[in-house]
């Protein structure tokens, strides 16, 4: 009178990574997307007068427990900053009573910085710009790192259970 009963499958994560680049003027095409208005009200507010434009984006949707990698497409003009790669050795949901929280493992990306004046094509690099051990609330984006002087760029994560999923 038993039932084999199949054990719940591991949930399947999917992780946004963002690069926002200041701009002179905010354009439509590189507006921030609605899941990111608090974070570019937070970083407005800290910068002052600074316009913020969505630089880059990319997606990788993973199995809990599991490794996962995405390389981008080459930069379309070495000027841009973009994200190059990005690594992630292992990613885990865990229930919390103020919403799921999702633990990044070796969270590693790779930027394409343009350097002021150069316009020569991007060379692979050996370690990663940005690296990171993170818990995320989840479905809410954080700040991961803040780089650069005269023109600043800044990463952010967002990570969330893939749509279907539970």
């Amino acid at each position: 009178k038993r039932f084999d009963v199949a054990p719940p499958l591991p949930a399947n994560i999917e992780i946004s990574v963002y690069l926002l680049a200041t701009a002179a003027q905010a354009s439509p095409s590189g507006a921030l997307p609605p899941e990111l208005a608090a974070i570019g009200k937070e970083l407005k507010a800290a910068g002052g007068s600074v316009a913020l434009k969505l630089a880059d984006y990319q997606m990788i949707r993973v199995r809990a427990g599991q490794p996962a990698e995405a390389l981008g497409p080459a930069p379309a003009s070495p000027t841009v900053a973009t994200l190059v790669r990005i690594r992630l050795d292992s990613a885990s949901l865990s229930p919390d009573p103020k919403g799921d929280v999702i633990s990044l493992n070796g969270l590693r990306v790779w930027l394409n910085v343009p350097s002021p004046g150069d316009t020569s094509q991007p060379q692979a690099k050996g370690s990663a710009d940005v690296t990171a051990d993170i818990d995320v609330r989840q479905n809410q984006a954080v700040i991961v790192a803040k780089a650069g002087i005269d023109k600043p760029l800044v990463v952010i994560v967002r990570a969330g259970l893939a749509t279907g999923a539970k």
